[in-house]
């Protein structure tokens, strides 16, 4: 039986949920998005809309369960030093959509690429915490002064500023995910503006976008946790219209639709 429930508060529930018994053909999920993506560059979307495409194809260090907590993700363990200011990750065996290994630097990398001042990411400012992420971000120190020290392919060391008992919550965060330099250089401009220019490192893959119309994701079968992802394929239409999207639902177009307060009394 269908439920009309909130957009912000079905994603991850279905991540986990076996869709196999509502009658459909097929294992799969329609959900309305809204509107168009700013972008789905992790490390410069701002938007709600891009935020969730990212949710599907990315994933960071941790990750954060039905309670909104903090759980192991790419990082299998992770440590504190006493004082807290050092922050150790330490990666599973993950690799990339194209099969390519995660690694630290991986990370390190995407990072950095937020940081940049010449990237001009809005969003740059929640890594500030780390050492001197402030300080490269206005030009004052070069990149190799900011905290951020891969030790090998599997440990990432950050040292941060100041204590930050969230910085756990922090890298669940699209600008702290994880970017593959060798995919981004062949890329370009072009990175992460279609889906042939994409690389995932999360549970889906994005497969078609129809701009103004819907963007298709399957399940990525290289993600590490790919056997408790039970939903194989999403869709997300691009429905601005409140009443549209309503009446989609009741024609059975959409499995979920978000209610405005309106709709809602």
């Amino acid at each position: 039986m269908k439920k009309v429930v909130l957009i912000l508060s079905i994603i991850f529930i279905f991540l986990a949920c076996d869709n196999s018994q509502n009658g459909k053909a097929e294992n799969s999920l329609i959900l309305n998005l809204g509107g168009e993506p700013d972008s789905i560059d992790p490390q410069l979307t701002t938007g709600i809309s891009g935020g969730t495409v990212d949710d599907l194809i990315m994933e960071g260090l941790l990750r954060k369960n039905k309670e909104g907590e903090s759980v192991a993700g790419i990082a299998k363990t992770w440590s504190v030093s006493p004082d807290g200011l050092k922050w150790t990750f330490n990666l599973r065996d993950a690799k990339w959509s194209n099969g390519d290994p995660i690694t630290a630097n991986d990370f390190r990398a995407g990072w950095i690429r937020a940081l940049d001042p010449k990237t001009a990411a809005e969003n740059a400012g929640v890594l500030f915490m780390i050492k001197n992420g402030e300080e490269f971000n206005s030009g004052k120190v070069k990149e190799e002064e900011v905290g951020i020290k891969v030790i090998d392919e599997k440990t990432l060391e950050v040292e941060l500023d100041t204590p930050t008992a969230y910085f756990d919550d922090l890298v669940t965060f699209k600008a702290y995910m994880p970017l593959n330099e060798k995919f981004y250089k062949e890329q370009g401009d072009k990175y992460f503006t279609k889906p042939e220019y994409t690389l995932s490192s999360g549970p889906y893959l994005l497969k078609s976008w129809k701009h103004d119309s819907e963007l298709i994701f399957e399940k990525n079968p290289t993600y590490w946790d790919a056997s408790n992802v039970k939903v194989e394929n999403i869709t997300l239409k691009l429905i601005t219209d409140s009443k549209a999207a309503l009446s989609s639902f009741k024609n059975g177009e959409l499995d979920v639709v978000g209610l405005t307060v309106e709709q809602l009394a």
